[in-house]
């Protein structure tokens, strides 16, 4: 079931099935033999029930007016469109700020994991901007279109919305194409932690035997799990911004976006996620077996300074994991239930998912 949020839903109800005030003459039509205060008692009624209308009626026209901008759509609506476009803009800034750091120094270019960095901040870039441009690329749907809010009951457009099919298929090949590839960078930033860590890979072995296919791998993977949308023409308005989901052409055009949704992004992402876990998991019990070692031939004051090493990696592992779950779980949460996200719903979820 695809609903507004009760606010919303109280908003029209109030609007389509609340009748307009008129004085009631019904109850004038009465026997004649009930007598002249009858009908006055009877009219008095009838005032005490119209004026009561009446302030309803302004209660209405306020509530509504309260929660719905002056082209339909609400606030929440308008507030969800416009926060891309600082969050995107400020991710943009955060990555280029790294590349610059990095380019800029010639110690940072000469180690892999730096040039590790720079790579997954440039496909990051690509998906920010993808985001900042928020509603822009969505085309307008009118009050006489398909598509939109319109199938069920909210707004019939899109706020900003000034683009076109193109425009709309490019902003989701970006935010594909941006979000896979960095979370396959981030697989092999992963990689690059256990081979210097766990196998003891000096700069020099990473750089001829590795480093290659590190930096190769991710692009590729973007395409792949990018390309095939294209064909599909599976790139459309998913009412935040365009991303994957299938035409209403389809009867079971919700099943077959979610079905691509899965197999295209939340399936390998999560594979992603859970690599990385376990990798930082591997990475942390690596540290724990070397300092049991050293504990052999070493005396430590206390049994903090006997695990500090192992201590510091699982903070920093954990605080490096938890991110990804932080920024997947609402929207993957959603896509869990089948339902397509509704900018009207409140919950806590909302900022998180902006």
């Amino acid at each position: 079931v695809h609903a507004g949020s009760l606010v919303d839903a109280w908003a029209r109800f109030l609007k389509a099935v609340l009748p307009l005030c008129s004085p009631s003459t019904t109850e004038t039509a009465f026997p004649l033999q009930r007598g002249i205060s009858h009908f006055y008692s009877v009219q008095r009624r009838s005032a005490s029930r119209y004026y009561k209308c009446v302030a309803r009626e302004r209660s209405r026209k306020a509530q509504i007016s309260r929660i719905m901008t002056s082209d339909g759509l609400t606030n929440r609506e308008v507030a969800l469109a416009i926060i891309p476009h600082i969050t995107g803009g400020l991710s943009m800034l955060g990555s280029a700020y790294i590349v610059l750091t990095v380019l800029r120094s010639k110690t940072k270019r000469a180690k892999s994991y730096h040039r590790l960095l720079v790579a997954m901040s440039a496909s990051d870039i690509v998906s920010s901007f993808s985001y900042f441009l928020s509603t822009w690329p969505i085309p307008q749907v009118g009050p006489g279109g398909v598509g939109g809010w319109n199938q069920y009951g909210g707004s019939p457009y899109h706020y900003a919305a000034v683009g076109t099919p193109a425009s709309c298929a490019a902003q989701g090949f970006g935010i594909q194409f941006g979000v896979l590839t960095t979370a396959t960078y981030n697989v092999m930033l992963a990689v690059h932690y256990l081979l210097t860590i766990r196998w003891n890979y000096n700069e020099t072995r990473l750089r001829t035997k590795v480093e290659p296919f590190m930096l190769s791998i991710p692009p590729l993977v973007g395409l792949g799990l990018s390309i095939p949308e294209i064909f599909l023409k599976y790139y459309n308005d998913t009412n935040l911004w365009c991303w994957i989901k299938a035409s209403w052409e389809y009867d079971d055009a919700v099943k077959r976006s979610y079905n691509a949704r899965w197999g295209f992004a939340y399936g390998p992402l999560w594979a992603f996620i859970l690599f990385i876990t376990l990798a930082q998991v591997y990475l942390w019990w690596t540290v724990r077996s070397i300092e049991k070692k050293v504990q052999r031939f070493r005396s430590f004051n206390t049994a903090q300074e006997q695990t500090k090493h192992s201590r510091r990696v699982a903070s920093q592992a954990a605080l490096y994991v938890a991110v990804f779950y932080v920024t997947n779980l609402p929207y993957t949460t959603i896509a869990a239930t089948q339902r397509f996200y509704n900018p009207h719903t409140t919950g806590g979820f909302v900022a998180l998912l902006a």
